[in-house]
C-alpha cells in the first residue's frame, strides 16, 4: 500500500502542475487573442483610410 499512496502523491503533483501550465498557456492564449483584435482594427481602419484616398482621386 505505501507504494500507491507515492503514485497518487506523483500523480497530484503532475495534475497540479499540468494545471498550471494549463492556465498559464491559457493567459498567453488571451493575450495574444487581445493582440490579434488590435491588429484586426489597426488594419481596417488602414483599409479605410486607403479606401478613402482612392475614393478621393477618383480611383477605384
Amino acid at each position: 500500500m505505501p507504494d500507491d499512496k507515492q503514485y497518487v502523491s506523483f500523480d497530484r503533483i503532475v495534475s497540479q502542475k499540468l494545471s498550471e501550465q494549463l492556465a498559464d498557456a491559457n493567459r498567453q492564449i488571451a493575450t495574444l487573442a487581445a493582440m490579434c483584435d488590435v491588429k484586426d482594427a489597426q488594419i481596417a481602419e488602414l483599409r479605410e483610410k486607403l479606401e478613402d484616398k482612392d475614393d478621393g482621386n477618383g480611383n477605384a
